[in-house]
């Protein structure tokens, strides 16, 4: 154990004797003359001797990152003064200035931390701290402009980059003036703007209009087009429909039509009554039950008892009578077969009527090409 604490407390001396020859160093000035501050508290010598593996790592990646930066900066500083710099893009000078002052006055900053400065209870009127907010409020409005002015931006950089004319041994020639770069265009607004080629619809379009004669042999293929009825000499009044509504719910409901329908249109079930004969009683029994059912919904929605009137009286004695003779059921049903031929009537007039509006006047030639037309080709609806 005697050992192992040794071990430790020398292992703890030697890096308290590198970070302390650190620091040391970084106090030096140009003369090689060590100006010891006495503004820092022993507070901060014990917290960076703790912490001294770190701050050693830190401060030599630091060190590095500084020493490249300079010499960066150094060769910057000599090909400034030959570039036209006057007619940049003013969003990136200052991006870059802002930048610049951003990193200036965070030095600072860090310099007070380092001088053992709290900046807890530093006022925002202090220069550094407002300048710092300051600066960085600018360069977050900056960052949705930018990427809006992107597309122009990157195409003025673009051409500034062309416009630098490389012999072909590589040797560049005298730099360029802004009278060069505004006789050649680049100080254009307009130049910038969008080029429509660029789109992905255009480019596509462009694409298949060049592979069409290719993929098609070279021969010209009409479009195929469905046959329709023109419509446009139709008045909106004839295009209503012939018949009206309550006379279409009259003959869905007849039986002459139900008939019609349970015959030609096969795919229907078939109904069939427990009498087994289809007739009589199921007419009888729809227009009855369907006005009890009217009532019926009435009185549930309503709230309220309909009484019995006389024509309701009548109609009752009248299906009971009919239910008990049993013979005046045929009598009904030959009435009801009368009203629905009277209906049927209406229904050929109304066809007639379409007839002639849509294929001309009956026995013309105009009307046996359109029929033939129609049978042949459907109504193309």
């Amino acid at each position: 154990m005697t050992k192992k604490a040794n071990a430790n407390s020398n292992t703890k001396k030697q890096s308290v004797d590198e970070a302390q020859e650190f620091l040391d160093s970084l106090l030096l000035d140009d003369n090689q003359t060590k100006q010891i501050q006495p503004e820092i508290s022993s507070q901060l010598s014990a917290t960076a001797v703790a912490d001294s593996p770190v701050l050693l790592k830190s401060l030599a990646s630091l060190t590095a990152g500084i020493k490249a930066t300079k010499l960066k900066l150094d060769e910057l500083k000599h090909q400034i003064p030959s570039l036209p710099t006057s007619f940049g893009v003013s969003l990136l000078e200052l991006k870059l200035h802002s930048l610049l002052s951003y990193l200036t006055s965070l030095s600072f900053f860090i310099l007070m931390k380092l001088q053992g400065k709290s900046t807890a209870n530093t006022s925002p009127t202090t220069p550094c701290i407002s300048k710092l907010v300051e600066l960085r409020v600018v360069l977050e409005k900056i960052r949705p402009i930018e990427a809006k002015l992107k597309y122009q931006i990157d195409k003025v950089l673009k051409a500034a980059t062309e416009c630098e004319k490389v012999t072909a041994h590589g040797e560049t020639r005298a730099p360029i003036s802004e009278v060069d770069l505004g006789a050649s265009g680049i100080l254009d607004p307009l130049q910038f703007r969008p080029n429509p080629k660029n789109f992905v619809g255009a480019a596509a379009a462009e694409k298949s209009t060049n592979d069409a004669p290719t993929e098609l042999g070279g021969v010209y293929r009409p479009p195929r087009i469905t046959p329709l009825k023109y419509t446009g000499d139709i008045s909106a009044s004839a295009k209503k429909p012939s018949l009206s509504t309550s006379t279409r719910d009259s003959l869905s409901k007849s039986r002459l039509f139900r008939d019609m329908r349970e015959t030609f249109d096969t795919t229907r079930p078939e109904q069939v009554t427990s009498h087994g004969t289809g007739y009589g009683v199921r007419e009888m029994r729809d227009t009855r039950d369907e006005e009890l059912e009217k009532i019926q919904e009435f009185e549930l929605n309503n709230y309220q008892r309909l009484g019995a009137t006389r024509d309701r009286n009548k109609r009752e004695k009248a299906a009971m009578r009919r239910a008990a003779g049993g013979g005046g059921g045929i009598m009904d049903e030959m009435e009801n077969l009368e009203t629905d031929f009277l209906r049927m009537e209406e229904v050929d007039r109304a066809v007639g009527k379409d007839d002639r509006e849509k294929y001309g006047a009956a026995g013309s030639v105009l009307s046996k090409r359109n029929a033939r037309a129609e049978e042949m080709f459907g109504t193309g609806g």
